[in-house]
Order: structure tokens, then sequence, then C-alpha cells
């Protein structure tokens, strides 16, 4: 009777652990709306001081392996302490193709892709150029939950490429491109529901 129960238990604790498994799995591939802090470091063109932003997006998964996300960012500068400087708004969005290497739900890294368009402003003369932008990096996601709500963590760092029209900025050091890195960290929320094809592909191989 004894070797019955302990064998009971122990078919019991891998069912448990095999639906947690399958759960966590199915988490990583759902589709999530973001929110992100970023910091980013002022090409020396600018004449100002490193930026500190937001990001808000969302991001479906295409596979086990690609997503695709879209997003919006807000950055403010503001001048440097040294003359000529100048304060700055930049703003825009963004198309991101990011490649996942795992969907491990603890510990996700993945390579990302982006291109969009921006606006950078100066924010005392008006001054102000639109233009393409591009950015490449790579990050990682961690998911956990809060009670029954499951959520993510993601840590991101990228270079970013901006282009400007540099006669729009006449009496400035301003170039015709700016050349940044950006550093990110924030909050994801899994909404809606994987699909039955990634769900299981996602989930480890019994």
């Amino acid at each position: 009777m004894k070797s019955v129960r302990v064998g009971g238990v122990a078919v019991l604790m891998a069912f448990c652990a095999n639906v947690h498994a399958q759960d966590t799995a199915v988490v990583s591939m759902r589709s999530y709306i973001l929110q992100t802090l970023d910091y980013q470091f002022a090409d020396t063109s600018r004449r100002a001081q490193n930026g500190r932003g937001a990001v808000l997006g969302a991001g479906l998964p295409l596979s086990t392996h690609f997503n695709l996300e879209l997003s919006g960012f807000y950055t403010t500068f503001n001048p440097d302490p040294q003359p000529p400087a100048y304060g700055w708004h930049d703003y825009g969005g963004r198309f991101d193709g990011m490649f996942f290497y795992s969907r491990n739900p603890a510990f996700s890294p993945y390579f990302d892709f982006g291109a969009g368009y921006g606006r950078n402003a100066l924010r005392t003369s008006g001054q102000a150029s639109s233009g393409a932008l591009v950015d490449y990096g790579f990050g990682a996601i961690h998911y956990f939950s809060v009670g029954n709500l499951p959520m993510g963590v993601r840590g991101d760092a990228r270079y970013r490429w901006s282009f400007l029209d540099d006669n729009k900025f006449s009496g400035t050091s301003v170039r015709d491109s700016l050349g940044e890195p950006v550093f990110s960290l924030g909050l994801l929320i899994p909404i809606g529901s994987s699909s039955p094809k990634t769900s299981q592909a996602a989930t480890p191989a019994q």
C-alpha cells in the first residue's frame, strides 16, 4: 500500500509539472502589450544631455522564432550645460522584427531589427525635421505571474540611426544623421491566447 501511495504521489507531481511547463511555454507565445522606459545616449551634434523617454507598443508572435512588434516612442533631451546647447523632443513609431533563440519563459533572448519614422524638434526655436530611422539590438524577456495575471519584464539594448534634413537646423551643429545607443526596461502583459499551432510548438516535448 505504501508503495502504491508513493507511486501515486510521483505520478501526480509529474502531471502537475507537465501542466505547469505547458502553461508557461504557452504564455511566451501570446500577443502582448508593453510599456518601457528608455535611456538614450545623445549624439554629440545634438549638443544636449542624454535623453529619457518611454515606449508603448504591442507584439504578435508569428512563429516559435519570430515576433512582429509595433510601437510608438517619445524622448526628451535637456540642453547640454556648455553652450551652444539645445533641448530636444524626439518622437515617432516603428516596426520591429524579433528573432527568438528560445521561448523559455524564464529567459527568452532575442535579436531585433527595426525601422520606422520619427521627428526631431528643437524645443526653443521650433526647428524640426522628420525622417526615417533604423535600429538593431538584442534583449530578453522573463515571464512571471502576479496572482493569476501573467506578466513579463523585458530589457533591451539597441543602436539607432535617425536621418534628418540638416538644412532645417541652420545655425546649429546638427548633422544629417544621428547615431545613438538606446537602453530600455519595462513590462509586458500577454493578451489573448496562443494559436494551437504555436502553442503545440512551444510546449516542451514529452
